[in-house]
């Protein structure tokens, strides 16, 4: 099969009748030629099926129209959320985006900026490496004067800060459960996680400011048997706590999907709370109230800082949670004793 030959400056300005220079400024979008000439030719390429060289463009005018996206894992909460917004809005503005992910080993970090700088990216989007890498992580970045946008707080970041604090999270669902009259609640959540860490920090401390007993904390794998050992752990309680507060959707699953298979009944029970809005939210065996990130608005937002003039370094954004809420939460029950 012989492959089709690739379509030149020269044969567009032979069809066009037109310079090769007048091809050129054209396909550039160059105001030195005629709208009408420029119309022309254009037309032309692409009857041709002329495809531009992107990479001699970027070698030529030292642009690539290219954005770089750093991030843990394609599949990370909501960050498909935050990737489709960010690209809606690199379309829109004719950039192409470059994607790696860091799997939060920060020893990956210096490998993987290289990658984005030698590509030339005119920007780069990143969810920082939680824990946080050291300060110096960031040095090649901060060096290379490409703008940048971080989606977390992190040490020596030298771009703006786009976040959603996650000790918000942890308040408002101690809020929430307080305002339907909870008054003894649970936290379930894994050990060792930087984010568990800051949200079980927003638990306790709006727990203190209601005047209420520090709530039972169980922690447990994230993940939906995780779910269900809480649940046998809330079955074990010789005062189970009305309120509980989930990490994620997928550890409020597994919760509600063992206490109803256990003919347990919530709201009446137990109220559920759970963080992500997930498609597990809503299909749970009792469907769940949970917050929502702003994930849309972070990724938009992201990108046209890359856009700004007036996007720095000294630009805080914080966006706020959003509660959905659906059938998991009620009024605390009016006794408190231990249900069978």
């Amino acid at each position: 099969m012989t492959r089709p030959s690739r379509v030149s400056i020269i044969s567009i300005a032979d069809e066009a009748g037109v310079s090769r220079n007048t091809v050129s400024l054209a396909l550039r979008g160059s105001d030195r030629v005629k709208l009408e000439t420029a119309r022309h030719v254009v037309a032309v390429a692409d009857r041709l099926g002329y495809r531009p060289n992107l990479l001699a463009r970027a070698l030529a005018t030292g642009r690539s129209r290219l954005w770089g996206v750093l991030i843990p894992r394609l599949d990370y909460s909501y960050m498909p959320r935050i990737l489709q917004a960010v690209q809606d809005v690199a379309r829109r503005e004719g950039f192409g985006l470059l994607f790696l992910s860091h799997e939060n080993d920060a020893a990956r970090l210096p490998e993987q900026l290289e990658y984005f700088l030698a590509r030339r990216v005119e920007g780069l989007i990143v969810f920082p490496v939680v824990p946080p890498a050291p300060g110096q992580a960031w040095r090649a970045l901060a060096e290379s004067g490409i703008r940048s946008v971080f989606l977390e707080p992190t040490e020596g970041a030298p771009g703006a800060v786009i976040s959603v604090p996650e000790e918000q999270a942890g308040r408002m669902a101690v809020e929430h459960l307080v305002a339907l009259g909870h008054r003894r609640l649970a936290l379930v959540g894994p050990a060792g996680d930087h984010f568990a860490g800051l949200h079980a920090r927003g638990v306790m401390s709006a727990a203190r400011a209601a005047g209420l007993p520090s709530p039972t904390h169980w922690t447990v794998p994230e993940s939906v048997a995780g779910g269900r050992q809480a649940a046998e752990f809330w079955r074990a309680a010789s005062e189970r706590p009305t309120g509980v507060i989930c990490f994620c959707d997928v550890l409020a699953t597994g919760f509600v999907q063992a206490l109803t298979s256990a003919g347990m009944r919530i709201p009446a029970q137990v109220s559920v709370t759970g963080v992500d809005d997930s498609p597990l939210a809503e299909a749970a065996a009792v469907a769940l109230t949970t917050l929502r990130a702003p994930a849309v608005e972070m990724g938009r937002r992201a990108a046209e800082c890359l856009l700004s003039a007036e996007a720095d370094a000294e630009t805080r954004d914080t966006l706020n949670w959003r509660w959905i809420e659906r059938v998991s939460t009620g009024p605390a029950p009016p006794t408190t004793h231990k249900e069978k």
